[in-house]
């Protein structure tokens, strides 16, 4: 958050007000399991810093944390969930942690858009336009 020089700490889900900067997340492995207080990390709570190189992060969290984990799921840890749900969650996860390592090479290529000319501004926004019924 912006606060013209000053840092904050807040707690928010991300929907409302947008990361810019640093932030940390907490997940909870097991979450009918009670975290041991006593221990310093118990490997109940995984946590971790999220940079402003957001893609570069998430392709890190997805990559090297969240998939191994849900590679390694056994039958049990999947409850009552069907063999058809667990397969198409699987693909889809699958499918999105790809998108990510592609969507990381491709701003490592380091591509750069032209700014689009204000000449046509008025040519997009009159195309955009649905005429009405």
């Amino acid at each position: 958050m912006d606060l013209g020089g000053h840092e904050e700490f807040f707690v928010t889900d991300g929907e409302k007000v947008k990361l810019k900067g640093k932030g940390v997340y907490f997940l909870r492995t097991n979450p009918g399991k009670p975290i041991n207080v006593m221990n310093s990390y118990d490997n109940e709570v995984l946590f971790g810093e999220i940079s402003a190189h957001t893609v570069t992060s998430l392709n890190t969290i997805i990559n090297q944390v969240y998939k191994p984990l849900v590679d390694r799921l056994d039958a049990s840890a999947w409850g009552v969930c069907e063999d058809e749900q667990k397969k198409e969650f699987n693909s889809v996860f699958e499918k999105f942690a790809s998108e990510l390592k592609e969507a990381l090479k491709s701003l490592q290529t380091n591509i750069t858009l032209e700014q689009f000319p204000r000449k046509w501004e008025n040519d997009a926004r009159n195309r955009s336009k649905v005429p009405d019924p």
